[in-house]
């Protein structure tokens, strides 16, 4: 089983970075705690969906400036005000990496689905302004928020 959720303050040996930060909980089948990752910095970061994809634990959520992932060797930067996160783990919690998905707007994941043992799951959010994904592909706004709906792979976030 798996979860995640949002802290701010403590959060059993977890402070905060900031205002908030999202965590991402694995339990046993007697929900004994396996592992626990944070992610955030000095802002308001949140973790708002998970799921098995492949064998690996994928997590969704939004950040704002720069934030930091239990495990990363490097933080990842927003381009805006805030930007979206996936995140990806091993069934053991080894860090896989993460991926920002955002521009100079405010961007947010809500949503992340797959079958697990399938290894392709995909996130679906919102943007505010035009961003490039994977370095090529340019997703311009048509005004407000713009709905976006990308395909991802087990590892790697």
């Amino acid at each position: 089983l798996v979860a995640v959720g949002t802290f701010g303050g403590m959060l059993g040996g977890l402070t905060s970075a900031g205002g908030t930060d999202g965590v991402v909980v694995a339990l046993d089948s007697g929900l004994v705690t396996q592992w626990i990752k944070q992610m955030g910095g000095t802002g308001n970061d949140t973790l708002v969906d998970v799921a098995y994809i492949g064998m690996n634990v994928v997590a969704v959520g939004t950040f704002a400036g720069s934030a930091t992932t239990t495990g990363a060797s490097d933080s990842a930067v927003s381009q805006g005000g805030t930007d979206a996160i996936v995140l990806s783990f091993g069934p053991t919690g080894f860090f896989f990496g993460q991926q920002a998905l955002g521009g100079a707007g405010n961007d947010a994941a809500f949503a992340l689905g797959g079958a697990p043992g399938q290894g392709i799951g995909w996130v679906a959010g919102a943007y505010g302004a035009a961003w490039t994904a994977s370095g090529s592909t340019t997703f311009d706004a048509l005004g407000g928020l713009d709905a976006f709906w990308a395909q991802i792979f087990a590892a790697g976030g």
